[in-house]
């Protein structure tokens, strides 16, 4: 039998209050609203702890939620009325959990997709199909109720196999989201515990680095003369057009591709503007708005350097045999990988699995960041990087290059130092020939 009980609160002294002292407390005494005498003890805040007519219950449901429920004044009464509730709740449940394992996991999943997520972003739409697809592959699942904490934490160990922690706690945390909505809707009776990395954190905490690192000029140029040697000397040259690009630019992978001369209803190169701009539609861009951003003026240049007979279709117009499965992003990442493989240009190594990573396409992102990092304020940078948060911009831009700090502080150190080396010099020189005023020379004058 659930128990009962009799909130309390605390509340002003009535102004019709009583105030008597007992065994060195002050007491309050009144009447409440039905006219029963209660009484409390006085705090020192002015306020009195009273006590609730009614009494209360707490029902727990299927789900694993609690909800407070208002009884009755009488007490036998409110215990009876307790028990016909938590038995109606159980009824509920037991009706409920056969329901749920009737769902099948693939209508659960035609139903997520066809409601959920065509709302959603591309991005988002593909990372739910990717954890989906593994789901299918690893768990295998007739049911949407097999897939309980203990095939989860399987499939978790299969991604730890070829992901970073970060990523697996997006995965984890899509594949929690879609199963909360299915109890939400009683697909499902309860979300099954799953526990999300905690021991790298994902890649949103603020302690975290970048998982790249910004490359040097020089990396960069080594990168460039080992183009054809992965594209063969017919693409080479759209190749290095298109790494110059994202050298330039700062673009993302995706934003690169989908940059046009020509459309609109596309990310395009505005120049009707006084000066070149970029002209974002909100489902290509990250920050999910429609926006109107500026761009660098080394970028600008090199977009201006394109006859205006060419300046149609894709900005970045690749060449190069890519099997008709692959989809364009996969390809070009791929290939940009095995250009900054080629050139052995390291940009992290895993702390414990030791595995290598070398310069991606987004590692000539990370170095457009910096170099404009130390130009410009970080309001102007967020708005070149098109970071949605003033954070991001902080977090991995601003501050973070520790050596180049470094080198200004010793720089302004042997600044200082030399000048107090210069002082002394000056100060003895000075002794040596003192400048006579007009009034001594007056003075002396007049002594002859």
């Amino acid at each position: 039998m659930p128990d009962i009980f009799k909130p309390t609160s605390q509340i002003r002294v009535p102004v019709t209050a009583r105030i008597i002292t007992r065994d060195g407390k002050r007491i309050a005494r009144f009447k409440d609203a039905t006219g029963r005498w209660q009484e409390g003890e006085v705090r020192p805040n002015g306020r009195i702890t009273a006590e609730s007519r009614k009494y209360y219950t707490r029902i727990e449901y299927m789900d694993g939620t609690k909800r407070r429920v208002a009884l009755s004044a009488d007490a036998e009464a409110s215990r009876q009325m307790a028990a016909d509730l938590q038995k109606k709740a159980h009824h509920q449940a037991a009706g409920q959990v056969v329901a749920h394992k009737r769902t099948l996991w693939c209508d659960f999943r035609k139903k997520y997709e066809t409601e959920v997520l065509t709302g959603k972003a591309v991005r988002t739409r593909q990372m739910l199909g990717t954890v989906f697809n593994d789901v299918e592959a690893v768990v295998k699942p007739s049911r949407l109720c097999d897939l309980d904490a203990a095939a989860i934490s399987g499939l978790q160990a299969v991604w730890r196999t070829r992901c970073e922690e970060s990523s697996i706690r997006t995965y984890s945390s899509h594949l929690s989201g879609a199963l909360k909505w299915a109890v939400r809707i009683r697909l499902l009776a309860s979300v099954p515990s799953i526990d999300k990395p905690t021991r790298n954190q994902a890649r949103g905490s603020k302690k975290l680095p970048m998982k790249g690192r910004p490359i040097t000029e020089q990396e960069f140029a080594t990168m460039l003369t080992k183009v054809g040697g992965v594209v063969g000397t017919k693409a080479k040259a759209c190749w290095d057009c298109y790494l110059r690009g994202l050298w330039l630019s700062g673009l993302r992978l995706g934003e690169s591709l989908q940059l046009y001369w020509d459309r609109i209803d596309r990310l395009h190169v505005d120049l009707s503007q006084p000066r070149p701009m970029l002209r974002i539609h909100r489902e290509l861009e990250k920050g999910n708005s429609d926006r109107l951003l500026p761009i660098a003026p080394e970028f600008a240049e090199f977009l201006l350097a394109v006859p205006a007979a060419e300046r149609t279709g894709r900005v970045f117009k690749l060449r190069g045999l890519r099997r008709s499965a692959m989809p364009l992003a996969e390809w070009v990442s791929d290939i940009v990988s095995r250009v900054g493989r080629k050139a052995k240009v390291v940009v992290h190594i895993h702390p414990t699995k030791g595995t290598v990573k070398h310069a991606t396409a987004h590692d000539l992102r990370r170095s457009f960041g910096e170099r404009w990092a130390r130009k410009v304020m970080p309001q102007v940078l967020m708005e070149l990087m098109r970071h949605e948060s003033m954070d991001t911009t902080l977090r991995y831009y601003v501050g973070v290059n520790a050596q180049a700090t470094a080198d200004v502080l010793w720089a302004v150190h042997a600044a200082e130092a030399k000048k107090k080396a210069a002082k002394p010099s000056e100060e003895r020189g000075g002794a040596k020939s003192k400048p006579t005023s007009k009034r001594a020379k007056k003075g002396k004058r007049l002594l002859r």
